[in-house]
């Protein structure tokens, strides 16, 4: 995160925006899963991490991808950020999935908000 600007621990359920009053937090949008080898069975979440930037607004910085089972300890996952049109508009991982599961959270390559429409997760 840039320096000065606070975190905020916050998880919203916003489709398509920032979170409202905060410097920083975690935004929701709309998801698509790919998920190989059949280690996980029930779907994982994402949500956003956004900063704030004077300059140009609400910026997402990284994805927290959750719901990960214990049996994809040691596999990999990737994001993809379209736009409303479908193209790739920002990118991050592979991360390594950590022993026991649950959630990672991967960088990716800062972006307006506003473009953020629909996060690619895949795990493999």
């Amino acid at each position: 995160m840039a320096a000065g600007v606070a975190a905020a621990a916050i998880v919203l359920a916003v489709p398509f925006g920032p979170p409202v009053g905060a410097g920083a937090g975690w935004a929701g949008t709309g998801e698509a899963t790919a998920v190989g080898r059949g280690c996980d069975h029930d779907g994982l979440s994402t949500a956003l991490a956004t900063i704030f930037e004077p300059a140009i607004g609400y910026t997402v910085v990284a994805v927290k991808v959750s719901g990960i089972d214990p049996g994809c300890a040691g596999h990999h996952v990737s994001v993809a950020l379209t736009d409303g049109s479908g193209a790739v508009s920002s990118q991050g991982g592979p991360v390594v999935v950590p022993a026991g599961g649950g959630a990672v959270q991967v960088p990716v390559g800062p972006l307006a908000v506003a473009t953020a429409a629909k996060v690619h997760t895949l795990l493999d």
